[in-house]
């Protein structure tokens, strides 16, 4: 008579689904480090071809924090700290540009959060950021807008 097959336990088929699924979930995140990897490597002369702008009021008490994010933002894709600055309020602020708070940055003339334009360009802003609301968008935010700006094809 032949011996019969014995069959998992419930607790030891979880055990197995779990080592399973954990193997398959490690797989998944080695195969996105290794995106995010190529992602991060930006091709600097097409990043250096966006076109980025500050959006200022001269009362905000943020501008000059976010020359500073600009700065860093600039700095970690290894690009020169170089945009241009718009006034609100001045004659010479495109149309493009009109309708945001104070600080805005613009990358290829989108928000780098992806808020719109509103009709009143007369107020602060805020950001979401890992501690809260901030006046100023994150550097992380800065670099990921850059480094997706250089990756669109054109």
């Amino acid at each position: 008579m032949a011996a019969a097959k014995a069959w998992p336990s419930p607790a030891q088929s979880v055990v197995r689904a779990m080592a399973a699924l954990s193997s398959w979930l490690h797989q998944g995140e080695r195969n996105m480090k290794a995106r995010d990897t190529t992602a991060s490597a930006v091709d600097v002369s097409r990043a250096a071809a966006s076109h980025i702008e500050l959006v200022w009021e001269p009362t905000c008490p943020h501008v000059e924090a976010a020359r500073d994010v600009l700065r860093a933002a600039l700095a970690a894709v290894g690009l020169p700290a170089t945009w241009t600055e718009w006034r609100i309020g001045g004659g010479d602020l495109p149309e493009h540009a009109r309708g945001f708070g104070s600080p805005t940055i613009l990358i290829n003339g989108v928000d780098v959060i992806g808020q719109t334009a509103s009709e009143s360009d007369a107020c602060c802003r805020v950001y979401p950021g890992p501690k809260g609301l901030a006046g100023v968008p994150d550097v992380e935010v800065v670099v990921s807008g850059l480094r997706a700006a250089a990756l669109k094809p054109r």
